[in-house]
């Protein structure tokens, strides 16, 4: 499913009072909930795998149509096939269910980078194995390994760990490289 950003003069301008972009916003929260939670019950990319190749074809099916629906900005169609994906999701959960497959034990977090690609994150190694295991397609990240990535950023990109200080409230939504101009020479 597409990524679709919350309509916010700030931090999304181009579709502010935008009445079909809050509808299409608005109609997808629903659907993000039961994949969010569908993704961390079964693991990222699992589900599909796990019930016939017909389900499988008809959601997919279903995930290109309502990808359809949202690139040409239809409200009345993406409403549509949100509803179809969200019983879409729950075929799947009971088709797997229903075939003996077991969920993942392990408690999951899913979350999707800024290109849409989602990524699983365990508490553990074992948590971790036990996922890959269990065929989770994407990334999967337990805390020790998320320690050291945070460690390494803020050693190679301090100005995060002094805007988190700075701004203990914030969240970071994006973080960008930027050009070191400061040993170019001066223009005069």
């Amino acid at each position: 499913m597409k990524d679709i950003k919350k309509p916010d003069p700030i931090t999304n301008p181009l579709v502010v009072g935008d009445v079909d972009a809050g509808i299409i916003y608005s109609a997808l929260q629903p659907l993000d909930q039961i994949a969010n939670e569908m993704e961390c019950k079964w693991g990222v990319g699992r589900l599909e795998r796990l019930v016939s190749v017909e389900t499988a074809a008809k959601f997919g099916a279903a995930r290109e149509k309502l990808n359809a629906a949202i690139e040409a900005q239809d409200p009345d169609e993406v409403v549509k096939r949100a509803k179809v994906m969200c019983r879409a999701w729950q075929a799947l959960d009971a088709e797997a269910t229903a075939g003996g497959h077991r969920k993942i034990v392990a408690e999951v977090w899913v979350a999707e980078d800024d290109q849409g690609n989602s990524f699983s994150v365990v508490q553990t190694l074992a948590d971790a194995i036990s996922l890959q295991k269990n065929g989770v397609t994407g990334a999967v990240y337990h805390l020790q390994e998320i320690g050291r990535i945070i460690a390494m950023l803020e050693r190679s990109a301090p100005v995060v760990q002094f805007a988190k200080g700075a701004f203990p409230n914030a969240h970071i939504e994006e973080i960008r490289q930027t050009q070191d101009n400061l040993n170019d020479p001066i223009p005069f």
